[in-house]
């Protein structure tokens, strides 16, 4: 479920799914998870804020020792919400797809760009560490080194993902995806900023300096895995199919 309809939406998002999982089956879910010995959740969608147990449910990871990383769109984080986040095991990252209102909400929505500088108003007013997660498309291209400048400007780092063909990214692929020229020049433009993340999404274009500095390959399977809303299980967020 989102409140957001972006056109590059991997999941699809918007209307809630049937069959979602339940409260109840959620924390069986995150207790299932401790007892492997998982010490780390991300928590995407959708918004994840959207549900009402949310909050809990984060709480409840918490407590079994499990780190929380929460993907937010930003738009409902209130200066509540930042007061519940502000805990230990949390990390939070808030997507903006432009460094302007123009360029964003072509992309996320209007009003979408305003709402996520408010969120981050909010988090860096109680220093909770966040990262700003940027898809990198064509219109984001030109703007890496402002989307950078403006994400310090809130105490934050910025992450830089891969564009995927997956959920709304099919339609919207052949308008939003860099080309080869763009892709080896943002490639160039990567191992100059050594402080962008990329998490497993441009290994493939990483040089040996970036490489050292964490992950070199997809995590699909090795390091992830993805359990959907419906409790479904698949290899990573963008392989969602039977």
């Amino acid at each position: 479920e989102c409140n957001l309809s972006c056109i590059h939406c991997l999941s699809d998002a918007g209307v809630k799914r049937p069959g979602e999982l339940t409260t109840d089956q959620c924390l069986r879910i995150i207790d299932t998870l401790a007892a492997m010995k998982v010490f780390q959740f991300n928590i995407g969608g959708g918004e994840p804020f959207m549900r009402p147990d949310f909050l809990d449910l984060m709480d409840h990871a918490h407590e079994k020792g499990m780190v929380t990383c929460i993907s937010t769109n930003g738009t409902l984080i209130d200066d509540y919400v930042a007061g519940r986040l502000d805990k230990p095991l949390v990390y939070i990252q808030v997507s903006l797809d432009g460094a302007t209102p123009a360029s964003n909400d072509a992309i996320r929505g209007q009003g979408s760009f305003q709402k996520v500088m408010g969120a981050l108003g909010f988090l860096r007013n109680r220093n909770i560490e966040v990262s700003v997660n940027t898809v990198l498309t064509r219109r984001s291209f030109n703007e890496l080194d402002r989307m950078t400048e403006l994400a310090a400007e809130y105490g934050a780092k910025l992450r830089v993902s891969r564009f995927r063909p997956s959920g709304r990214g099919k339609a919207s692929w052949s308008e939003l995806n860099v080309d080869q020229t763009e892709i080896l020049a943002f490639s160039d433009w990567l191992n100059g900023h050594l402080g962008v993340s990329t998490g497993d999404s441009f290994f493939s274009i990483a040089t040996e300096e970036r490489r050292s500095l964490g992950l070199n390959m997809c995590g699909a399977c090795k390091l992830t895995s993805c359990i959907s809303p419906e409790g479904n299980v698949y290899p990573c967020a963008f392989l969602q199919d039977p």
